[in-house]
């Protein structure tokens, strides 16, 4: 069932108690829906989040030799020293990406690569497998 980007974002969150932030980003890197956990208090402003969607945009945008090989990014976790933070394209009918899904993490939370393919793709995807980069390829990473 397709939900609206602020929908989305608030289910996100709801998954689980280590997930801080939920925010959809477009290409142009604003941040056009977005929910925190309850009580928290950010450590990036929205601005300063929006100032690093740009570095996620080329980190998820392989050149098309490679993605022919490799297959599209289905999602991207960086490390940091006080959170963890995914990136997960959101692909449009074409298999284009039209907005990205950012998803911060309690550095403490060791279950981040689960939450992302067992509860937060299908809840991205959906059952409508055109948000899907490709259905095989993604159960042969699960």
């Amino acid at each position: 069932m397709l939900v609206s980007y602020s929908e989305l974002c608030e289910q996100v969150v709801a998954l689980d108690a280590s997930i801080r932030f939920a925010g959809v980003a477009n290409k142009m890197g604003k941040i056009t829906a977005s929910a925190y956990r309850s009580g928290l208090i950010p450590l990036l402003s929205k601005e300063e989040t929006e100032r690093t969607i740009p570095q996620y945009l080329l980190r998820l945008s392989p050149s098309p030799d490679l993605e022919s090989k490799l297959g599209r990014p289905v999602y991207s976790v960086t490390a940091y020293e006080k959170i963890r933070r995914a990136i997960i394209p959101l692909y449009d009918p074409y298999g284009n990406t039209r907005s990205l899904l950012l998803v911060s993490f309690d550095i403490e939370a060791s279950n981040h690569d689960s939450l992302i393919q067992d509860r937060i793709l299908p809840l991205v995807r959906g059952n409508d497998d055109s948000h899907m980069p490709d259905r095989r390829n993604y159960q042969d990473w699960k």
